[in-house]
């Protein structure tokens, strides 16, 4: 598997929120920015060219080294390096492309963009975030701002996949931590004939950071605690004292004070989750779509033999990248 995030997850393109982003109108027409185009020195040799625009090897190593400086890479790691060149390309597509519609993102604008697109603005060159912020307007008004999840839509996803909304058996759970199992049975033997001392018990004895709240952890589902927890508090009835329990932490005592079996949550529980999850593929194809047509309406040539490594193309390439 692939570690490395495409071209697509090194735009940090929102799949939410976008529209909060960029606001409710159209950027005005501007006048068109020069293309993308290489600051590197004419000798370094060519490996990417996109309509009358030519990339150099130094401007692949450039977008390398200010995305992934500790990334250390050779010829051998070749697939690695096709993959991540793949990048370069998509990039440089989007940049091309924003520039061709005019897309500008000025000074008093990046601020607000790179907060509400959450962009790491602590991790990236100035240069790099204000391109990758115009990148995400370019790409929110063309292409992402008509996009929509109807309620039709979620109902029927709703309908489709009920089974993946089923939450699992949760309980209400108090605990007491002790750091000495002598102790630990001993206090357990009180509270078995006074459970009701338990919330007393776990705000004066217990070494746990939720003594302040007498012991209340949580609502924890099946499969959420350490195995030698899980088996012990989803055994026990409300209000029923557990066995000392032995953890990492210290020598525990559970008590659970209400459960509900596993159930099918409501849509209305899960609305917003599938909004977002529909929204999310939504966005993704309309950005799949955009990247097709741009590969198929761009001349684009990669210079394999410029490139420094044995280039492999992804499965599915696409035939109208040329090479030498």
């Amino acid at each position: 598997m692939n570690m490395i995030p495409r071209c697509v997850s090194l735009l940090w393109i929102p799949l939410l929120g976008m529209i909060a982003a960029c606001g409710n109108n159209r950027p005005a027409p501007q006048q068109k920015e020069s293309p993308a185009t290489s600051s590197a020195p004419m000798e370094s040799p060519i490996v990417l060219k996109v309509d009358e625009l030519k990339f150099s090897r130094t401007d692949f190593a450039a977008y390398l080294s200010s995305r992934y400086p500790d990334l250390k890479l050779d010829s051998s790691r070749a697939q690695l390096l096709s993959r991540l060149f793949d990048g370069f390309i998509e990039y440089q597509i989007l940049r091309y492309r924003a520039d061709q519609a005019g897309v500008k993102v000025t000074a008093d604008e990046l601020p607000e963009l790179t907060e509400r697109l959450q962009l790491p603005a602590d991790s990236l060159p100035r240069p790099i975030l204000l391109e990758t912020a115009r990148i995400q307007k370019y790409l929110y008004f063309n292409y992402f701002r008509q996009q929509e999840v109807t309620d039709n839509e979620i109902s029927e996803y709703y309908r489709l996949h009920r089974n993946d909304f089923q939450q699992e058996t949760e309980v209400h759970l108090y605990q007491i931590l002790l750091s000495d199992k002598d102790q630990a049975i001993e206090l357990r033997g009180i509270l078995q004939n006074a459970p009701d001392r338990f919330e007393e018990l776990a705000r004066t004895r217990s070494l746990s950071p939720e003594a302040t709240e007498n012991g209340y952890m949580g609502i924890f589902e099946k499969g959420t605690l350490p195995e030698e927890m899980e088996n012990v508090v989803f055994s026990l009835r409300p209000h029923q004292i557990s066995p000392v329990v032995e953890s990492k932490f210290g020598f525990h005592i559970f008590k659970v004070t209400s459960r509900s079996n596993r159930r099918t949550l409501p849509l209305q529980r899960v609305k917003d989750q599938i909004r977002s999850d529909l929204m999310s593929q939504k966005l993704r194809t309309a950005y799949e779509v955009m990247l097709e047509e741009a590969r198929e309406s761009l001349q684009i040539e990669i210079v394999k033999e410029n490139l420094g490594f044995t280039y492999f193309p992804e499965t599915g390439d696409h035939s109208d990248e040329t090479d030498h």
